[in-house]
C-alpha cells in the first residue's frame, strides 16, 4: 500500500481525545457526596412520617372494621393492643377467636388514652371514647386516631408534641 492512497485524515493527538480526567471525576463525586449528606436527614424524616401515617391508617381501619362487625354480628367487639407488643386485635367480648389482627411497625409508638381496650356495642357506639396517639423517632408529625362515644372514627395529622 502506498502512502499516496491513504485518506487525508489528521491523526488525533492526546489532547483531542474526549473523556473525563481523574480530577474532574473526583470533584463530581465530592459534590454528589455533599448533596447526599444534606438530603439524608430529610429522607429519614420522610420515612418516619410514612411509617406513622401507615400505622394510623391501620389502626383507623381496625376500628372501622370492628364497629361495622359489631353492628353486623349484633355482638360486642373489643379492640386492644397486646401488652409489650405492636400487635392489635379485634375479638368478641369474652371470646378467644381473633377476627382481625394488625401489626404496627416496631419503631411506631402508640399511646392509648384512656388505657385499655375499646369496646364497640351492638349499636356501633362505645362506652368510653378513646384517643390513640401514634408517633415515631425522627418523625415531624404524629397522628391522633379518635373514637367518639357514638363510634365515629377520625384520624388527624398533627405536629409532634401537639395535644391529641
Amino acid at each position: 500500500m502506498n502512502a499516496d492512497h491513504l485518506p487525508d485524515r489528521p491523526i488525533k493527538t492526546y489532547s483531542a481525545c474526549s473523556g473525563f480526567t481523574l480530577i474532574e471525576m473526583m470533584v463530581t463525586i465530592a459534590v454528589l457526596a455533599i448533596l447526599a449528606s444534606l438530603a439524608a436527614p430529610a429522607f429519614t424524616t420522610l420515612i418516619a412520617n410514612n411509617r406513622v401515617s401507615a400505622a394510623a391508617s391501620d389502626v383507623q381501619s381496625l376500628f372501622l372494621y370492628s364497629r361495622a362487625e359489631a353492628v353486623y354480628l349484633r355482638t360486642r367487639l373489643q379492640v386492644s393492643a397486646l401488652p409489650s407488643s405492636q400487635t392489635w386485635q379485634a375479638r368478641r367480648v369474652g371470646g378467644t377467636d381473633v377476627l382481625r389482627e394488625i401489626m404496627l411497625s416496631p419503631v411506631v409508638a402508640a399511646d392509648i388514652n384512656p388505657a385499655g381496650a375499646v369496646t364497640f356495642e351492638t349499636s356501633g357506639a362505645v362506652a368510653n371514647p378513646v384517643k390513640v396517639t401514634l408517633t415515631a423517632p425522627n418523625a415531624s408529625r404524629q397522628f391522633c386516631v379518635e373514637v367518639t362515644r357514638a363510634g365515629l372514627v377520625r384520624s388527624n395529622r398533627q405536629n409532634v408534641g401537639d395535644a391529641c
